[in-house]
C-alpha cells in the first residue's frame, strides 16, 4: 500500500488537492485580472492622449467581393505625429459602415463621394474632411440641405469604387456619385487588388483577388496586449531599470534618394509580374505609379491605363442605368507638387528625362474625357496655392486639412450646377 500510495504521488496531485489549489489560485487570479483592469482604466483616464492608434485590423473586416471593408459602429482614434501638430482625432463609422453619422432619413438631395484613405480621413476630424466640407459649401451655394456621404476607405481604388457603385447606388440614390482618384497610387490599386482583369477589352472579375485576412485569436491577444497603457508603462519602467545600450544614429538606415527610386521601380515591376501571374503573393501597400509618371509606354503602364480606362466606362455606364451624376475628381500627389519627399518631381526630373510632373493628373483626366465623363483635375488650383502648406510631412503623404478644403472650394461649383441640373429636371418631372 506504501508503494501504491508513493506512486500515486508521483503521477500527480490527487482530486481533493486540485480543488484546493484552485479555491486558492482562481481568486488570487481574478484579484490579479481585476487589479491591472482598474489600472489600465485609470491610465487611460489620466493619459487619454496616451492610448494608440487604431490599428488596421481593427477598423477593417473581410469581405468576399470586394477584399475587405470598413466594419459597422467603430470609435476609433487617430494620433497624428507631432510634425503634423499631434492631433488625436476621434473619428467612427455608423451602421451602415460609412465613415460619420447615421444617414439622414429626409429629402435632402444626396452626393456620395468615394474614395481611398484621402476621403476617409482618419487624420482629419469630421467637419474638416474633404466630404463634410464639401457638404457645408454645397449646402451654402446650393441655398438648401444636402448630405454628403463619406464613402472612402483607406487602401481602396477605382475597382472598388465601381463595385460599389454597382451595389450601392440603388440603396443610396443619391442625385450625384464623386470618384476621387489620387494620382499617386490609384493607378496601382487595380493591379495590386486583381479585383479585374482585360479580356477582350471588357472587364472580368478575377478569383484570386485580394481578400484581407482575418486576425487569429492569438494576433489579436498580442496586439491588445500590445496597446496596453500599463503594458507600455511596464515597458518603460523595465527600459529605465535596464537601458538599452547606445548604439548611436545611423544615417544609412534611410536610403538614399537614388536607391528609393529604384526600389519605386522594381516595386512597380514586381506588382506588374504577380497581376500577371495568377495566385502569386499579394503586394501590401501603395506605390506611387512611377511607371505612368516616367514611363508612359511601359507595358506596365499601358496595362494600369487600359484598366483604368475600362474602370471609367464601366462606372459611367453603372451610373447612367442609376440615373446619377457622375464626377470624377483627381487629385495630385505631392510627389508631383512638393519637395517633401526624397523622391519628388526635383529629383525625379533629375534622374529622368522622360519625367513630366503633371502625367499622372493628366493621364486620368484623358481617360475621362474619353469616356465623356466629367472631370475636375485639381493639379493647377494645388500647384498655385503653396502645395507644401496643403499635405502632412513626414511619412503620412495625404493631404491636410487645408488640401481638403481647398478641394472642396474649387469643386463645389461644379457640383452646385450639376445638382441644381438635377434638381431642376425632377421638379420638372413633378410638375408634369
Amino acid at each position: 500500500m506504501r508503494v501504491l500510495h508513493t506512486l500515486g504521488a508521483r503521477n500527480g496531485p490527487r482530486p481533493k488537492a486540485i480543488v484546493a489549489h484552485l479555491r486558492f489560485y482562481v481568486p488570487l487570479v481574478a484579484a490579479c485580472v481585476a487589479f491591472l483592469a482598474v489600472c489600465e482604466l485609470v491610465l487611460r483616464l489620466a493619459l487619454p492622449s496616451e492610448a494608440p492608434s487604431t490599428a488596421d485590423y481593427e477598423m477593417l473586416e473581410p469581405d468576399d467581393v470586394l477584399g475587405y471593408r470598413l466594419a459597422p459602429s467603430l470609435d476609433a482614434v487617430f494620433q497624428r505625429t507631432p510634425a503634423n501638430g499631434g492631433d488625436r482625432i476621434r473619428w467612427g463609422t455608423n451602421a451602415g459602415g460609412f465613415r460619420g453619422e447615421e444617414l439622414a432619413s429626409t429629402n435632402a438631395p444626396r452626393i456620395v463621394v468615394y474614395g481611398d484613405s484621402n476621403v476617409q480621413a482618419v487624420f482629419s476630424t469630421d467637419a474638416n474632411t474633404f466630404p463634410e466640407q464639401l457638404e457645408s459649401i454645397v449646402a451654402r451655394d446650393l441655398g438648401r440641405p444636402v448630405e454628403v456621404v463619406n464613402a472612402g476607405v483607406i487602401g481602396y481604388g477605382p475597382d472598388h469604387y465601381l463595385l460599389r457603385m454597382t451595389a450601392e447606388l440603388p440603396a443610396l440614390q443619391p442625385a450625384l456619385v464623386v470618384l476621387t482618384i489620387f494620382a499617386d497610387n490609384d493607378l496601382g490599386d487595380s493591379l495590386r487588388h486583381r479585383l479585374f482583369e482585360l479580356r477582350d477589352g471588357r472587364l472580368s472579375r478575377r478569383r484570386d483577388h485580394f481578400v484581407y485576412p482575418a486576425s487569429s485569436l492569438m494576433d489579436r491577444a498580442r496586439r491588445f496586449a500590445a496597446s496596453l497603457l500599463i503594458a507600455q508603462a511596464a515597458k518603460r519602467a523595465f527600459s529605465f531599470v535596464l537601458p538599452a545600450p547606445d548604439v548611436g544614429s545611423d544615417s544609412n538606415d534611410q536610403p538614399d534618394t537614388a536607391t528609393r527610386i529604384r526600389q519605386l521601380e522594381e516595386l512597380a515591376a514586381l506588382s506588374f509580374a504577380r497581376y500577371r501571374t495568377p495566385g502569386s503573393p499579394f503586394l501590401r501597400g501603395d506605390y506611387y505609379d512611377i511607371d505612368v509618371a516616367v514611363a508612359p509606354e511601359s507595358e506596365s503602364a499601358r496595362t494600369k491605363l487600359s484598366l483604368l480606362g475600362a474602370i471609367f466606362r464601366e462606372a459611367k455606364a453603372t451610373a447612367d442605368r442609376a440615373g446619377v451624376a457622375l464626377l470624377v475628381a483627381i487629385e495630385p500627389s505631392r510627389v508631383d507638387l512638393t519637395t517633401l519627399d526624397s523622391v519628388n518631381h526635383v529629383t525625379l526630373g533629375q534622374a529622368y528625362a522622360s519625367y513630366d510632373p503633371r502625367r499622372l493628373t493628366r493621364s486620368i483626366e484623358e481617360l475621362c474625357r474619353s469616356e465623356a465623363i466629367d472631370v475636375i483635375n485639381l493639379y493647377d488650383a494645388f500647384s498655385q496655392n503653396a502645395p507644401e502648406t496643403l499635405y502632412f510631412e513626414g511619412a503620412d503623404d495625404h493631404w491636410n486639412d487645408a488640401g481638403q478644403n481647398l478641394a472642396a472650394e474649387t469643386i463645389a461649383p461644379r457640383v452646385v450646377a450639376r445638382m441644381a441640373e438635377g434638381l431642376e429636371a425632377r421638379d420638372s418631372t413633378a410638375g408634369n
